[in-house]
């Protein structure tokens, strides 16, 4: 399988519902395909996002957008521990800056 077949099977099960429904790979991006699957896909999809884009970027993308979106908690402590083989606990994810916290409380206040 290649990053076409990830982008249309995830595209099938309806995760890029912010996009037009034609939306092809180039229009979302490589950047966008990853954060989807490490936000909603399952366990196969993650495996073969693993097989199919360089360790460090992928690192580098759950470190900068999902790693601090304390929605996804538990599912990052699976993704640090099992994928990454971070020896990390629970704790690890309570002082992240979390942007749309962050953007929440602005607009409230």
């Amino acid at each position: 399988m290649d990053k076409q077949s990830l982008f249309n099977n995830l595209q099938q099960q309806g995760l890029f519902w912010s996009y037009a429904a034609d939306a092809s790979l180039q229009d979302v991006g490589e950047q966008a395909l990853i954060e989807t699957c490490f936000r909603y896909a399952d366990w196969p999809e993650l495996l073969l996002m693993f097989e199919l884009f360089p360790r460090q970027q992928l690192f580098a993308i759950w470190q900068e957008q999902i790693k601090p979106d304390l929605r996804f908690k538990k599912q990052n402590l699976l993704i640090a521990r099992v994928l990454f083989g971070l020896d990390v606990e629970a704790d690890y994810f309570e002082g992240v800056s979390y942007a749309r916290d962050k953007k929440l409380r602005l607009l409230a206040g």
